[in-house]
């Protein structure tokens, strides 16, 4: 792959946007929530009435209602699991479903295979994946779908990137 350069420094690469890999285990929790929110909305609708006794105004505000909890639970699973990362420049940005954070590809120091959990900024929705540490001892841990993919991206941006094999796994 051949890049042009504003400079001698930093070549300029095209942005990439890397989906993080989804555990089983969190679609089953964000279901589960899901799930939760429609039996809550049922009860509050259906609080000790038969869907025979009620008018039909009734009826309909219940089924509205239960078809917006359900939307609505729907869309909550959609955005808890939105973790992507996006390298553009020098900049790797990683977003998770609330917050955000960026770092320097020039200044990271390693990258390691890791499990979770680790203490660091989680970006992740799976227990397999990556810690990448900064020149400052800032660890983040991300999970990209295309690990392989991500790791010889990050290594062919900065070539001082050293691949830590885990300790733990």
């Amino acid at each position: 792959m051949v890049f042009s350069k504003i400079d001698d420094e930093f070549p300029i690469f095209p942005p990439m946007k890397y989906r993080s890999s989804v555990h089983p285990v969190f679609i089953l929790l964000y279901g589960l929530t899901a799930m939760l929110a429609v039996i809550i909305g049922l009860i509050g609708i259906f609080h000790n009435l038969s869907i025979d006794e009620m008018d039909s105004n009734r009826r309909t505000f219940a089924l509205v209602f239960l078809s917006l909890v359900i939307i609505g639970g729907l869309l909550l699973m959609r955005y808890l699991m939105r973790n992507h990362y996006i390298i553009e420049g020098d900049q790797l940005t990683c977003y998770g479903a609330i917050m955000s954070s960026k770092m320097q590809i020039s200044n990271i120091k390693s990258i390691e295979k890791a499990a979770y959990p680790v203490a660091t900024q989680k970006y992740a929705l799976n227990f397999q994946g990556i810690t990448l540490e900064d020149k400052n001892s800032k660890r983040i841990f991300v999970t990209p779908l295309e690990s392989k993919k991500f790791i010889e991206t990050l290594q062919s941006m900065n070539a001082s990137i050293e691949y830590v094999k885990s300790k733990a796994t």
